[in-house]
C-alpha cells in the first residue's frame, strides 16, 4: 500500500495518506523548525507526537510555542535532544513546564567521549529517570577549558 505511492510524491502528502491508513500513532518534528510549519500537521492531525528540537527551532521560547499549540491539538511532546549535555539540560526543564510532555530522548551521543569534558555536569539517567537540575538558569555550563580548545570551521570556496 505504502510502496504504492510515487517517490515524487510530496512528503506532506505521503504523511496524510499514512496517517489516514495506519493506526499507529505518528511522531514527527526533528525537522520541522516553527511553530508556523508545525500548525498544518496539527490542523489534519498528521502527528500524534512531536520532536521539536531547541537548537534547530531557534531556541527554548519557541519550543515552548510549540508545545503550547501542540497541547491545543492534544499532541504529545518528547523533545529533540541530540547535542550536548546543554542540549540535556535545557529539554528537561522545558518537559518539566508542559503539560503534554510524553518521553525524554537520551541520545547516544550523550553517552560518547565526544559530550565528556565539555560541561560542568552530564547528566545520564538512574534507573531510566532523569532529575530535573535545580541549579540557577539551564543548570548546567561549558567548562572553560572546553571553550579555549574549541575550533570554528569555516569552507571557503
Amino acid at each position: 500500500m505504502i510502496a504504492s505511492l510515487q517517490q515524487s510524491t510530496s512528503i506532506s502528502i505521503r504523511r496524510e495518506y499514512i496517517t489516514k491508513n495506519i493506526s499507529i500513532p505518528i511522531a514527527n518534528g526533528e525537522r520541522i523548525f516553527s511553530r508556523w510549519q508545525y500548525a498544518p500537521y496539527f490542523e489534519k492531525n498528521l502527528i500524534q507526537l512531536v520532536q521539536p528540537d531547541i537548537g534547530n527551532c531557534g531556541g527554548i521560547t519557541e519550543v515552548k510555542k510549540i508545545c503550547d499549540l501542540a497541547y491545543i491539538y492534544d499532541v504529545a511532546v518528547q523533545v529533540h535532544v541530540a547535542g550536548s549535555p546543554i542540549a540535556t539540560n535545557a529539554a528537561l526543564h522545558m518537559e518539566a513546564a508542559i503539560p503534554n510532555f510524553t518521553i525524554h530522548e537520551h541520545h547516544v551521543c550523550n553517552r560518547m567521549d565526544t559530550s565528556k569534558g565539555l560541561t560542568k555536569y552530564n547528566l545520564q539517567p538512574v534507573n531510566g529517570s532523569f532529575s530535573l537540575p535545580e541549579l540557577p538558569g539551564l543548570g548546567n555550563e561549558f567548562l572553560e577549558s572546553a571553550i579555549s580548545s574549541a575550533r570554528m570551521f569555516q569552507s571557503f570556496e
